[in-house]
């Protein structure tokens, strides 16, 4: 370990002490048991120690030892390059051996190379940490690696596939706000051969930012000839906040500036929900879709005259994000949209709990209902009747009050089984499996925390099991 270090002798008679061939202590003299000491900066690694001593006459005693007195600070990864940590272990753990810089990650060690020759060829790992200024947008990271690598953005695990493996590449894409972000890399090397190469590249742009609470956010474009168009990737030929959405047109345009037919629209905001069953209304001639939280909960796009639509949902106290898309063909045009709450949920926590016909949670939820807890064995059946018995997904999401402290959840899962706490991804065991334990620690502060768990059954038993406690 890196820092400041006390070494201390005692001899009858002389004594020298010698630290990487510089003499540090030199009492080469005959004397009754005496003690000295000398204190030494040295970095992480391996050093010699050598130590000299004679006896004359009389008492006879020779003594040494060192001890750290000043840990030297964690080094801070420079702007643009890896801060690289050598381990001759396969678990990151102990004292470095080798740190050095990397200006990248692009490593193929073979069967019997490694890092540096302190390293050996097999058992060993390995840490790349750089601090890199991003663009804001959406960042395609691509990871290859024989065998174990980890890779976090800002301490959140973003790829976890700390396994033996042969060489295997791996993309996540994730969305980045401008400015400095930590990006973190780890790596093992078991045995055979030794790969690993790391990049990423910006893919995309961020969709705009939410609108403020209360307002949504319109886009109009000029387009949408026909039934069921498609919405416009281009920019829009007006944008504007709307208080609602409480439109009957009537034969008039939105504005000026959009046709009274042949036109699209979207809007979005941001809205604070009581946790409660709610009952969202939709009229429109011609065509709408509703999303909330990027689900969508209607799907009525076709012409039609005048209609009205409602969906109950059960959602969770906080902000959800709201989006309302429509499209006019010809005649009349109406497009409103409202919620209100329908009743509020019995006391006592429970999760929302939305079960979809496939493995990818998409499309509508074709249940929605509230659950006490998640301990769940169907065996060979399924939630409700609605749902396959195979090949069927869950989300479950509430939001909690939880005291301040360090807690333990654990789930069991047959198949997949994902668990995210306020947003972030502790738990990511998206395959195929038997009825497997997962447990994480995790230090929480008091007050509310949303807890979401995403699982999925492919064939065979299903269980989900859920659980945490404080420790």
């Amino acid at each position: 370990m890196a820092g400041k270090y006390k070494f201390t002798t005692t001899a009858d008679d002389g004594v020298r002490i010698y630290v990487d061939g510089n003499l540090i202590i030199n009492k080469w003299v005959n004397q009754p048991p005496t003690t000295y000491s000398a204190d030494i900066t040295l970095t992480a690694g391996e050093h010699d120690v050598k130590m000299e001593y004679f006896e004359n006459t009389g008492g006879a005693v020779a003594k040494l030892f060192w001890e750290i007195i000043d840990e030297a600070p964690a080094p801070i990864p420079a702007a643009g390059v890896f801060l690289a940590q050598y381990f001759n272990n396969i678990t990151l753990s102990g004292t470095s051996v080798v740190q050095q810089n990397e200006p990248a990650i692009n490593f193929d060690w073979g069967d019997d190379g490694s890092p540096d020759p302190l390293i050996g060829a097999d058992n060993f790992s390995a840490r790349y940490v750089k601090n890199d200024n991003f663009e804001a947008g959406t960042y395609e990271f691509k990871v290859t690696a024989d065998d174990g690598v980890r890779v976090y953005i800002d301490n959140v695990l973003i790829l976890d596939k700390w396994i033996d493996q042969a060489a295997t590449t791996y993309t996540v894409s994730k969305d980045i706000t401008a400015g400095m972000h930590e990006v973190k890399v780890e790596y093992y090397e078991k045995t055979g051969g030794a790969v690993l190469q790391f990049g990423y590249l910006k893919t995309g742009s961020l969709p705009p930012p939410p609108p403020p609470t209360g307002d949504y956010q319109g886009y109009y474009w000029n387009a949408g000839n026909g039934s069921s168009p498609t919405i416009p990737t281009t920019a829009a030929n007006l944008v504007r906040n709307d208080a609602e959405i409480n439109f009957d047109w009537d034969g008039v345009s939105p504005d000026a500036a959009i046709n009274a037919d042949h036109f699209i629209a979207r809007w979005k905001a941001r809205k604070t929900f009581e946790a409660a069953n709610y009952r969202f209304t939709m009229v429109s001639d011609d065509g709408i879709r509703v999303y909330l939280d990027n689900v969508m909960i209607l799907d009525q796009w076709n012409d039609h005259a005048p209609t009205t639509y409602t969906v109950d949902k059960a959602v969770t106290a906080g902000e959800h994000d709201i989006e309302v898309e429509y499209y006019e063909n010809s005649g009349g045009a109406v497009a409103k949209f409202s919620y209100a709450k329908i009743d509020t949920p019995p006391s006592g926590d429970f999760f929302v709990a939305e079960y979809f016909d496939n493995i990818s949670l998409s499309g509508i939820a074709k249940i929605i209902r509230q659950e006490l807890s998640i301990n769940f064995n169907w065996g060979n059946g399924s939630p409700d009747p609605a749902i396959p018995n195979d090949h069927f997904s869950a989300r479950f999401g509430k939001t909690e009050t939880i005291e301040a402290g360090t807690y333990e959840f654990t789930v069991t899962a047959d198949d997949g089984i994902r668990l995210f706490i306020d947003g972030q991804l502790v738990i990511d065991k998206w395959i195929d499996q038997p009825p497997t334990t997962y447990k994480v620690t995790k230090s929480m502060t008091a007050g509310l925390h949303v807890i979401k768990l995403e699982y999925y059954e492919n064939g065979g038993g299903a269980t989900i099991v859920y659980s945490s406690k404080k420790i």
